[in-house]
Parts: structure tokens; C-alpha cells; sequence
């Protein structure tokens, strides 16, 4: 819990349950989370209008990454502390890879494994980068 306070106020926010609540969600977990995810993490009772702000919220701050999947729905992860550097209100470019598993659907950040760069034509202007790679996670390819 200690972790998650230094956190928010790293980040100059201000200590509420729901902020303390959703990144202690994102903190149990490995893997990318989406809105449902989150909501079925939640004790009931919580507001989804005040969880939709926490996590825009959380974006903006650069303590969460939004990552689109192959489905069009989106999810986030928990930023490491190069993320942060981002300016996650104007532009989001990631600098690892995702995976997402067919089988179990967690959407994984492959920290260690670098988009290379990419050279695009004069006069366009990059607002977005992610590399989605999909499979069998490690877990899920052993069981097969």
C-alpha cells in the first residue's frame, strides 16, 4: 500500500480510495486491464463515472499506458518508470511490444523487447505507435 501512495504522489495527486483501489488492481496483476477487468476487480458499490476519470486520470500522468488489441477494445497496464516520460495527453508511443494471448486474452508488456524505429515520409507527424504481437502466451503454449 505504501508503494501506491509514493505513487500518486509522485504524480501530484491527491489520495482517494478509488485511486488508491484501481492501481492496487493494476498492481496484483501482470498483465493489461481493461474496463471490465477493473470494474469486476472493484468492491461494489464504486461510481464508473469517478473510474473512467481515475483512469484518464492515470493516463495523462503517464502511471498507465493505453494499449489498443486486435479487437478494438482497449486496455491498459501499469507505466514503468521510462513510460512516465511520455506525454501520454498529446501522443502515446510506446517503446516495448505487446502480446496478447489467444487463448487466456491477457495483454502482456514486453518491456525488453523494443519497437525498432520506424521512418515515415516528411510532413507526416507520429501520434501513436504500438506493436501488437499475438499468440499463446508462455503459461498458455506449456499447457497446450
Amino acid at each position: 500500500m505504501e508503494q501506491i501512495i509514493n505513487t500518486l504522489k509522485k504524480h501530484g495527486l491527491r489520495i482517494t480510495d478509488m485511486r488508491r483501489d484501481v492501481l492496487q488492481c493494476f498492481a496484483e496483476v501482470d498483465y493489461a486491464l481493461n474496463h471490465q477487468d477493473l470494474e469486476l476487480k472493484m468492491s461494489k458499490g464504486f461510481d464508473r463515472v469517478t473510474l473512467y476519470r481515475t483512469i484518464k486520470t492515470f493516463e495523462e500522468k503517464g502511471i498507465i499506458h493505453r494499449i489498443a488489441s486486435e479487437t478494438d477494445s482497449i486496455s491498459y497496464a501499469l507505466c514503468k518508470d521510462s513510460c512516465a516520460e511520455n506525454d501520454h495527453k498529446h501522443k502515446h508511443v510506446d517503446d516495448h511490444i505487446h502480446f496478447t494471448c489467444h487463448k487466456c486474452e491477457k495483454t502482456l508488456c514486453l518491456d525488453a523487447y523494443h519497437i525498432p524505429q520506424i521512418k515515415i515520409p516528411d510532413g507526416f507527424q507520429v501520434e501513436n505507435i504500438q506493436l501488437i504481437v499475438a499468440g499463446l502466451c508462455n503459461k498458455c503454449s506449456i499447457h497446450d
